[in-house]
């Protein structure tokens, strides 16, 4: 095999290798939209709070600064069929309290689900 040979199939397994990664990488994100708002918080702040709140959090935890990421560590767990996701995410938000799972966010103590939805909540809000 010459130089010339060798460099185009590195070239040719590179783009073969990178398309998956890149298509995977932004491909759209399957989640229930509802997953992006935390039900008790949104009774008692506002949208704009919401969106700051979850700023605030994506800027503290900057491993967590995506859409698939988000939804993938608050739905963590979920093993329901019967399609009860309020029930699980109240639930999830319960044990989070209970086992000391919180972090303080713009001077509010959040559940680290409600933190996430916020952030979630961030991200799919337009600018």
């Amino acid at each position: 095999m010459n130089r010339r040979n060798f460099i185009q199939f590195t070239a040719l397994g590179a783009v073969a290798v990178g398309i998956p990664m890149i298509y995977h990488g932004c491909s759209p994100s399957s989640y229930d939209e509802s997953l992006a708002t935390p039900q008790l918080l949104s009774l008692i702040l506002d949208p704009e709070t919401l969106k700051e709140t979850g700023e605030s959090y994506r800027k503290l935890y900057s491993s967590e600064d995506s859409e698939k990421k988000l939804a993938k560590l608050i739905l963590d767990g979920d093993s329901r069929d019967d399609g009860g996701q309020d029930a699980f995410l109240n639930e999830k938000i319960h044990q989070d309290f209970i086992s000391g799972s919180v972090v303080m966010v713009d001077g509010w103590f959040l559940s680290v689900t409600e933190a996430r939805q916020c952030a979630l909540f961030s991200l799919t809000q337009s600018n």
